[in-house]
C-alpha cells in the first residue's frame, strides 16, 4: 500500500552547547534556508531548500548542509497529513 505524506521539514543550527533540542526561544536556533542551496531532487523541484513533489508521485531529495560551520544542527519535521 502506498501512503502520501505532506511534511514540513525545518533545518536549524546553533553554536550553543547548552540549548535544548526543543528550545523555542528566538535566536537560540537559526533556521537554514539559503536561496542558493543545491538540492538534488528526483520526481520534483527545488527552490532554495524547499522541495515540492507533485501529489500522487514518488520523489526524494538529498540535503547537504555540511558547510554550515555550526556546533549543532537539528531537523524539525511536522506531518501535515497522511493519505492511504
Amino acid at each position: 500500500m502506498d501512503i502520501a505524506a505532506i511534511l514540513t521539514i525545518t533545518f536549524a543550527d546553533t553554536n550553543q552547547n547548552e540549548v535544548s533540542n526543543h528550545n523555542a526561544v528566538a535566536g537560540k536556533w537559526i533556521q537554514e534556508n539559503p536561496l542558493t542551496a543545491y538540492i538534488p531532487v528526483l520526481g520534483g523541484t527545488a527552490t532554495g531548500m524547499t522541495v515540492a513533489v507533485p501529489g500522487g508521485t514518488a520523489g526524494g531529495a538529498m540535503y547537504n548542509v555540511s558547510g554550515a560551520g555550526t556546533k549543532r544542527s537539528r531537523l524539525k519535521i511536522v506531518v501535515g497529513s497522511l493519505v492511504a
